[in-house]
């Protein structure tokens, strides 16, 4: 995640160790004077904001509501999502809310998003888990297709077939995802007497196929 990868930045740039993530989105991230051995193979966040702008924009929307998480992924995320909104006419970001990752008040944050009665726009920047739990509180109130949903990638990548009727016309954002077949083929021909060079191979072999290193756990 994004945050591991803030935290870990800091330390391995002390020691010039570089650093490539495949998952971690967050623009701070983008900052190569702070984190300068960082790299990654995904775009930042930013990317996706800009895309949520166009839909929202392709919707015909006049209010919108915002949903996100309370720490880098989330905050970065709507933040630049509101900054290119400014420059967009007609259309009015209205009751942000924010979901502490410990926040077991589920009822008020739905009640925050009904204090517009004009808006039944959401965007949201929300982890997986939040996610599900509000997507639970707004099934269990009867407000199934009361918003209507732009997420990103959190939920793009999430099966929410148990809140199907709340999850209707709702748009998701993914990355585009491939096969490197050349990688998978070199992968999983790795064991732990061949990849000697890495110290926490064994743990991560053990770790996958439940067992404890010997000439019986071969994977």
């Amino acid at each position: 995640s994004s945050s591991v990868s803030l935290t870990v930045a800091n330390i391995f740039k002390l020691f010039e160790i570089p650093q490539i993530s495949y998952a971690s989105t967050s623009s701070d991230l983008s900052d190569k004077t702070t984190y300068s051995y960082f790299y990654r193979v995904v775009p930042s966040d930013e990317y996706q904001a800009s895309a949520m702008v166009d839909i929202v924009q392709s919707l015909d929307w006049i209010y919108v509501l915002t949903a996100n998480t309370n720490e880098d992924y989330g905050s970065n995320g709507i933040g630049a999502f509101e900054d290119l909104l400014k420059d967009v006419d007609g259309v009015c970001s209205d009751n942000s809310i924010e979901i502490n990752l410990s926040d077991e008040d589920y009822d008020a944050r739905v009640d925050e998003l009904l204090e517009n009665t004009e808006a039944h726009g959401v965007v949201m920047f929300v982890k997986d888990t939040q996610l599900e739990e509000l997507l639970d509180k707004i099934k269990e109130r009867g407000l199934s297709g009361h918003f209507r949903f732009v997420a990103s990638d959190s939920w793009g990548t999430l099966d929410v077939s148990e809140w199907a009727d709340v999850a209707e016309d709702s748009i998701t954002i993914t990355l585009h995802q491939y096969t490197v077949e050349e990688f998978d083929d070199y992968f999983t021909s790795l064991n732990p007497d061949t990849n000697t060079r890495n110290p926490w191979f064994t743990e991560y072999w053990e770790y996958t196929f439940n067992c404890t290193y010997n000439s019986t756990c071969t994977g």
